[in-house]
């Protein structure tokens, strides 16, 4: 675990394989090595660990929060929710798995019911960013305003990865049609997260070009990710400016990015 949390993942699975050869009945390894295996692309195997934890231990919260994560990631949502139903049956006050059931709700048009697992994380975890953000980002959708949405993620100033992705909401995709039909307020609130960022963050330069882009404004998109993965380098961010390479070929091609909710292991 110690490995895993310092990124060297190959490392801790060769550690989590050799616990449950030596106690294969060992529920705890058998998840943590499913998480392993998940963070490295391989769910299918991950899934089988996380099946082989629940087979010893059926009421293992974190081990049905985690099989739920990984089948969602096959879309198997129907699948996914009934175990993030099953954590939060066992574990009450398990507020990543009422944020990650949240999350498989809205995959599925129930947003009424997301909001009301998002605000349930909340009242558990009231600091939780995840839950603070995705709340933010299905308020629109029942008729909600732009300006409630944006206070609800953005209760800290200190989290500007809440602020981007829920700028970035606002910008991007269904959701800044149905703010705004004509497309232009996207642009004009990611603009002003830049200038309350000072123009030097790339996260946010991102959420910009994003909105750009889903207003079809794809030369400034260019220009403006272009401009962030400058700043990603500059900082050695190697994984973000990947990440925006990324999107760049999108814009080039002349297709806009659109984002999802977030989901979390435990």
């Amino acid at each position: 675990m110690a490995l895993a949390g310092r990124g060297q993942v190959d490392e801790a699975i060769a550690h989590f394989q050799q616990a449950v050869k030596i106690k294969p009945e060992f529920a705890e390894a058998h998840n943590n090595l499913g998480k392993a295996l998940a963070g490295r692309g391989q769910v299918d195997e991950a899934i089988a660990h996380y099946e082989e934890a629940l087979k010893i231990k059926p009421d293992y919260e974190s081990a049905h929060n985690n099989l739920g994560l990984a089948l969602a990631d096959r879309g198997q949502i129907d699948a996914a929710i009934a175990h993030f139903q099953q954590a939060v049956k066992i574990e009450p006050e398990f507020a990543e798995a009422y944020n990650n059931l949240g999350v498989a709700l809205v995959r599925r048009g129930q947003v009424d019911a997301a909001i009301a697992h998002f605000q349930q994380a909340l009242q558990i975890k009231p600091d939780y960013e995840s839950a603070h953000n995705n709340l933010g980002l299905v308020l629109p959708q029942q008729g909600d305003t732009p300006r409630r949405s944006l206070s609800c993620a953005r209760r800290s100033d200190s989290c500007p990865t809440t602020w981007s992705r829920l700028t970035n909401w606002h910008g991007v995709g269904h959701l800044s049609r149905r703010i705004d039909p004509q497309r232009g307020r996207g642009p004009r609130v990611a603009q002003r997260a830049v200038q309350l960022r000072g123009g030097r963050e790339p996260v946010i330069l991102d959420t910009l070009a994003a909105a750009y882009a889903e207003a079809g404004r794809f030369s400034e998109a260019v220009k403006t990710t272009e401009r962030a993965i400058s700043l990603a380098s500059d900082r050695g961010d190697t994984a973000l400016a990947d990440t925006l390479r990324t999107r760049l070929r999108l814009y080039r091609a002349g297709s806009p990015y659109h984002e999802t909710p977030d989901q979390r292991h435990k």
